[in-house]
């Protein structure tokens, strides 16, 4: 059984508030570790523009910053190793916190789950307090 589902529900998403308490990537990781829906879209997306790096190397743009999997940086030292599911799993926890720390704190509007995955990915690649700014959210 894959560790992600790409089923999409029955019916089309309807447009959700975002900044209700729930974390729609968090909340689409089930009790087995499944993720689904949302976060399998998140994973989806930012996971193939990220690119996948398993042993940690000095990322030049981030200067130099140790850097593994799909971007991490948080305790990462030079070398380290990781697996594909690993580094998917800590794609899905930091996809997470960029929801609640952005998505769902500075978008005010209801809105389905592409654009809420747009904006993470957004969110991902320029930081919480960039996209928070961004004239994205603004409109």
């Amino acid at each position: 059984m894959p560790w992600f589902s790409l089923k999409r529900p029955a019916s089309p998403a309807a447009a959700k508030p975002v900044g209700n308490g729930r974390n729609r990537i968090l909340a689409a990781v089930t009790a087995t570790g499944m993720v689904t829906g949302v976060a399998a879209m998140a994973v989806t997306t930012t996971g193939p523009n990220e690119g996948l790096k398993l042993v940690a190397y000095p990322d030049r743009l981030a200067h130099n910053l140790p850097t593994v999997c799909y971007g991490e940086t948080r305790g990462v030292e030079l070398g380290m190793r990781f697996t594909k599911a690993e580094c998917d799993a800590m794609l899905v926890k930091a996809l997470g916190e960029f929801a609640q720390g952005s998505v769902e704190r500075c978008i005010k509007a209801p809105i389905g789950d592409e654009p809420y995955v747009a904006f993470l990915d957004l969110a991902y690649n320029i930081g919480s307090g960039a996209f928070c700014k961004s004239t994205v959210v603004k409109r």
